[in-house]
Order: structure tokens, then sequence, then C-alpha cells
């Protein structure tokens, strides 16, 4: 849940799965997408996907679970489990752009799951949302160098 300054009062950051269940399109989202994400909700309605169970096993086995789901692979059940759940700190292991990016940020010929997790080691216990800004600013940048490395 996110805080509103302006107000001091609570509201959602992510919309309830009974309110997913009601969309019927949206803009940036073909219709497979918006059936996996009623697929998403309706399992977390049943009980499949509850995100105190996910976040109290180990990843391997949490992200095995997720995988079961109807219409979730490898880079959704990292959205899932990293940012869904809440898991700050923990490196999405399917995240290729992350990887690319701490390539070009340490100047690396070639990134290795090793070296993703000793780079990363400094920023525990964030380290989820340190690779979702480093690639923001990346992705930013079009691909053309890491923005925050400009000056």
């Amino acid at each position: 849940r996110a805080r509103s300054r302006s107000t001091r009062r609570d509201f959602p950051a992510f919309p309830r799965p009974s309110r997913l269940l009601e969309l019927k399109d949206a803009r940036g989202l073909n219709d497979e997408k918006v059936r996996r994400l009623h697929a998403l909700a309706r399992a977390a309605l049943d009980g499949r996907l509850d995100a105190q169970q996910l976040r109290a096993m180990p990843p391997e086995e949490a992200l095995a679970s997720l995988r079961e789901l109807p219409g979730v692979g490898p880079f959704t059940a990292d959205a899932v489990l990293y940012r869904g759940c809440g898991v700050a700190d923990g490196i999405p292991a399917s995240d290729e752009l992350g990887q690319t990016v701490i390539k070009d940020l340490y100047e690396l010929p070639t990134v290795t799951s090793e070296d993703v997790e000793r780079i990363s080691d400094a920023w525990r216990p964030y380290r989820m949302w340190a690779v979702v800004l480093l690639r923001m600013g990346w992705t930013r940048s079009e691909g053309a160098g890491v923005s925050y490395r400009r000056g």
C-alpha cells in the first residue's frame, strides 16, 4: 500500500484480485496477457497464490510453485515473487536486462550469475529494488548506455 502525501490516506498500490477480474482490456496488454492476469487473480482468490506463504518459502521453491500456475513462466514468476510479494532482497534469475545493465555499468565483458551475486551483495537488503532502479535508468537511455554514467 502506498500513502498519498497530500491527503494522508492509504490507497492500494496494485489492484485487488477481484478488481483485476473486472479488467476487460488495457492499453499495451493483448488479450492473452489479460487472460494471464485473470488467471493470477483467480489463483490469489482461491489461495494458490498467497504472498505470505511464498515469502516464507526458499526462493527456488516459491518460484517453482508460481511456475505451476497457468501462463506463468520464469519472468512472471520472478515478477510476482520479488515485486508482487514484496521480496526486496532477491535477484530475479530470469532478468537478462538486469544482467545487461550490470555488465554495462561495471564494464564487464560478460556477466555470470556469480558476478551478479558478488556485485549485488553490496545492495543488501534491497537488491531487487536496486536492479529495478538500474534497469529504469538504462531503459530510459534507450540502451544507448547507462544514463547515470553520463555525468
